[in-house]
C-alpha cells in the first residue's frame, strides 16, 4: 500500500494539471480555477497525510477519491466528447464522498444502518439517477451545433424526461439533506464530551458542505430571489459552494492540529506521571493530556488475577461496544494496569499508545520504587535488630560480669587481704611477699574488669541515662570536657548507646590525636531527634575513613536511620555531628 500511495501523488499533480488546462482553454475564470484546484489539492494532500499515518483507516482514501472527484465537474467545459460526458455522468460523485467521509470520520467506519442508508442513497444519487438523466440528456450536438462535444451515452433524448427526472432528483436531495441534519444531531447528541472534542470541527465543516450539495443547485434558485443582484447569474453560486466545500479540509486540519496538542501533553505527561509518587497520583495527568474526565487508571494484581482501582476495588472491564473501553497495559508479556477511557480515543491509536507507554513506564517506576523502599526499609529494620541485640548482648556481659568474675575477684582479693593479716603469715615473710603480689594481681585485674564491662554497656547509662554518663565522659577525659547541654529525660536504649559511644570515641580521639586543649559536648533533642555535637581545637585533619573507631560509629548512627558528619579542616579543630531519630 505505501508504493500505491507513492503514485497518487504524481497522478494527483497530473489530474490536476490536465483538468485545470482544460477548463482554463474553456474560458473558466483563473481565480475560481484556483479555488477549485486549492480544495481538490488540499484533500488529495490531507488524504495522502492521514492514509499514511493510518493505513487501516479508510478516511485518508475517501479524501483521496473526494479530491479526485471534485475535478470532474470541470471537465464539463471540456470540447472533447468523453471528458464531457464522464462530467455529466459523475459529477456529483463528490457529493456522495463527502456525505460518505462526513459519516465515516474519524474511524473510518459508518456505525448506524441509519447512516450506511443515508451514504447508500448518496451514491445512487451521484452515480446510478445521473447516468439515467444522461441516458435522455440533450446535447449541444444533438441540436445541430457544430463543434460541440456528444453525448457518449445518449439512448433516447428528452426534454421532458430529463425535466421530470431532475424535479424528482430535487425532492430526493432536499430529503436527503433532512436526514442528514437529523442523524448529524443524533450523532452529536450521543456523542461523549471526548468525541465531540475530536469530531466537531470536521463535522460542522462537513455537515455545511453536505448540506449545502445535497440540496445542489435548487436551493439557490429560491435563495436567488431573495437577492437577485448577488445571486443573478448561478455560476455566483458556485463560488458559495467551492468554499463550503473547501471548509471540511479546514475543518480536519483543525482536528489535525488538536491531535498535535493532544501528542503534545503526552509529551509532558512522562515528567507529570514521573513526579506522581502513587497509582492515584498517575490518574490526574493522564485526564489532563487525555482530556478524558471519565478516564480511569487500575492497577493489576497477579496474585488476585484482577484489576484494582487505588481504593483496593475491583475494577471491571467495559464491553465491546460500549461507550468506554479497555486499553489493557503489559510489560514483557505481563499485565501491569489498564486504562479505561472514552471510546472514541480508540479512533487515535497513536494516541493512546503514547499514553499507555509512558503509563507503563511509570508503573513500573513506582513498582521499582516500592520494591526498594521494602527491601530498604527491611534493611534498616535488620540493621535496628542488630544493634538492639547487640546492645541487649553488651547488657548481658556487663552484667555477667559485674556479677561474676568481678564479684568473685572483690572476694579474692578480700581473702588475700585476710591472708595477709594472720600471724603465721607475718612470721614467713616470703609467703607475705607473694600474698602481696598476688592481691596487686587482682586489683589489677579488677581494674580491667570494671573497664571492660564499662566499655561494654556503662553501668551509669543505664541508671543516669544520657545526661548523667556524659558529665561522667567529661569527668574522665584526660582533657578539659565543658558538658553545654544534656537531655535529662530518658531516650531508648539503642539511641542513648549510640551517642554516649560516639562521644566516647570522639573524646577518645581528642586525646589521642587532636593535641587540644579543650572540648564541648552537647546533646539537643528537638523536633523527634537527638543532636549530638563534640568539639575541640586542636590541629584537626581527622578522616573517618582513616579508622575503624569513627567508621564502626558511623554505621552504628546509620543502623538507627541517623546521619553521622565530620568536619575536621587542617588547623581548625575537629567537630563530630550526629543525628538521631528519637521519636
Amino acid at each position: 500500500m505505501s508504493g500505491l500511495r507513492l503514485v497518487v501523488w504524481p497522478v494527483a499533480a497530473a489530474w490536476i494539471l490536465w483538468v485545470a488546462l482544460v477548463a482554463g482553454e474553456a474560458g473558466v475564470r483563473r481565480d475560481y480555477l484556483l479555488l477549485v484546484c486549492a480544495v481538490a489539492g488540499a484533500y488529495i494532500g490531507l488524504g495522502l497525510l492521514t492514509w499514511t499515518r493510518r493505513p487501516g483507516n479508510r478516511v485518508g482514501p475517501l479524501m483521496v477519491a473526494l479530491g479526485f472527484a471534485w475535478m470532474i465537474a470541470l471537465l464539463r467545459y471540456s470540447e472533447d466528447s468523453l471528458p464531457w460526458t464522464l462530467a455529466l455522468v459523475l459529477s456529483s460523485l463528490s457529493q456522495a464522498l463527502l456525505v460518505h467521509l462526513l459519516f465515516a470520520y474519524p474511524s473510518g467506519r459508518i456505525r448506524s444502518g441509519l447512516e450506511r442508508a443515508a451514504v447508500a442513497v448518496a451514491y445512487a444519487d451521484a452515480v446510478l439517477v445521473s447516468l439515467v438523466i444522461a441516458f435522455v440528456h440533450r446535447d449541444p450536438a444533438s441540436q445541430g451545433y457544430e463543434g460541440f462535444p456528444r453525448n457518449l451515452v445518449l439512448l433516447n433524448p428528452s426534454v421532458e424526461a430529463w425535466r421530470t427526472l431532475n424535479d424528482w432528483r430535487d425532492v430526493v436531495r432536499v430529503g436527503l439533506a433532512l436526514a442528514i441534519v437529523v442523524l448529524v444531531v443524533r450523532r452529536f447528541a450521543a456523542a461523549t464530551t471526548a468525541a465531540r472534542r475530536r469530531f466537531t470541527p470536521v463535522l460542522l465543516a462537513g455537515f455545511l458542505a453536505a448540506l449545502l450539495f445535497s440540496t445542489g443547485y435548487t436551493a439557490f434558485g429560491y435563495v436567488s430571489s431573495l437577492a437577485p443582484d448577488f445571486f443573478s447569474d448561478w455560476r455566483s453560486t458556485r463560488w458559495i459552494v467551492a468554499i463550503a466545500y473547501g471548509l471540511m479540509p479546514i475543518g480536519f486540519t483543525l482536528g489535525l492540529f488538536r491531535t498535535r496538542l493532544a501528542q503534545h501533553a503526552v509529551a509532558g505527561l512522562v515528567l507529570d506521571l514521573d513526579r506522581a509518587p502513587t497509582s492515584r497520583a498517575l490518574q490526574a495527568p493522564l485526564v489532563r493530556a487525555l482530556r478524558d474526565p471519565s478516564l480511569t487508571l487500575a492497577i493489576w494484581r497477579p496474585g488476585e488475577r484482577r484489576f484494582v482501582d487505588p481504593e483496593g476495588r475491583t475494577v471491571e472491564l467495559p464491553a465491546e461496544g460500549a461507550s468506554r473501553a479497555a486499553t489493557i497495559l503489559e510489560r514483557d508479556g505481563r499485565r501491569v494496569g489498564v486504562l479505561i477511557h472514552d471510546a472514541a480515543l480508540r479512533d487515535d491509536p497513536e494516541l493512546i499508545e503514547a499514553a499507555g507507554a509512558a503509563t507503563r513506564l511509570a508503573l513500573d517506576n513506582q513498582r521499582l520504587a516500592d520494591e526498594l523502599r521494602t527491601q530498604l526499609d527491611e534493611v534498616r529494620a535488620s540493621r535496628t535488630r542488630i544493634v538492639e541485640a547487640g546492645t541487649a548482648e553488651r547488657q548481658r556481659l556487663e552484667r555477667n560480669l559485674h556479677d561474676g568474675a568481678q564479684q568473685q575477684l572483690v572476694t579474692l582479693a578480700l581473702l588475700l587481704q585476710l591472708a595477709r593479716t594472720r600471724p603465721s603469715v607475718k612470721t614467713d615473710e616470703e609467703l607475705a611477699e607473694t600474698l602481696e603480689e598476688a592481691g596487686r594481681l587482682a586489683r589489677a585485674t579488677l581494674a580491667e574488669i570494671r573497664a571492660l564491662a564499662h566499655g561494654l554497656h556503662p553501668a551509669i547509662l543505664t541508671e543516669e541515662g544520657l545526661g548523667g554518663a556524659l558529665e561522667w565522659l567529661a569527668q574522665s577525659a584526660p582533657v578539659p570536657v565543658r558538658v553545654e547541654v544534656a537531655p535529662r529525660e530518658r531516650l531508648s536504649e539503642p539511641v542513648e548507646a549510640a551517642a554516649y559511644f560516639v562521644v566516647s570515641e570522639a573524646l577518645t580521639n581528642v586525646a589521642k590525636y587532636a593535641r587540644a586543649t579543650e572540648a564541648t559536648v552537647s546533646a539537643v533533642r528537638a523536633n523527634g531527634r537527638l543532636t549530638v555535637e563534640v568539639r575541640d581545637d586542636g590541629v584537626g585533619g581527622a578522616d573517618a575513613a582513616g579508622g575503624s573507631g569513627l567508621r564502626g560509629l558511623a554505621d552504628r548512627v546509620a543502623a538507627l536511620d541517623g546521619r553521622f558528619a565530620l568536619e575536621s579542616p587542617p588547623g581548625g579543630g575537629t567537630c563530630v555531628r550526629v543525628e538521631l531519630p528519637c521519636g
